[in-house]
């Protein structure tokens, strides 16, 4: 009995030094890195920007946070099943930012600046929402 307990403890002992020398990083909840959860966070706070951003050019701001979300956590699944870094996933679920400027930079051809007071109006305006002035076509 004693020899079989001894022979337990030992297999404990040598896969608790594999485990200790497989898995050396700091894990914390559910065994997510702490580098992991900065990557998120700095990921929210690029959310956060672009809706702030969409709100002050009166976009639909949860558009904008929406499909930067729903593309980024396509590109980072893309990613982590990809083998690499976690810098190479969070990079990848940046992705989205170049998508959506590409998309914005599309929509921008039927607007101009007005020449009195530089607000954005349509193109086929013949005057200025916002100051009043006759605008030429």
């Amino acid at each position: 009995m004693a020899d079989s307990q001894q022979k337990m403890l030992d297999e404990a002992d040598i896969a608790a030094d594999m485990l200790a020398r497989h898995d050396a990083k700091p894990r914390i909840c559910g065994g997510f890195q702490m580098v992991d959860l900065f990557y998120f966070f700095v990921w929210l706070a690029v959310a956060f920007v672009i809706g702030s951003r969409a709100g002050t050019k009166n976009r639909n701001v949860g558009a904008w946070v929406g499909g930067f979300i729903v593309l980024g956590v396509v590109c980072f699944l893309w990613a982590v099943s990809v083998p690499g870094s976690s810098i190479v996933a969070f990079v990848v679920s940046l992705l989205p930012v170049v998508v959506l400027l590409a998309l914005r930079a599309e929509g921008r051809n039927d607007e101009r600046a007005c020449p009195i007071c530089a607000e954005v109006v349509k193109t086929a305006a013949v005057k200025c929402r916002f100051c009043g002035a006759e605008l030429t076509a």
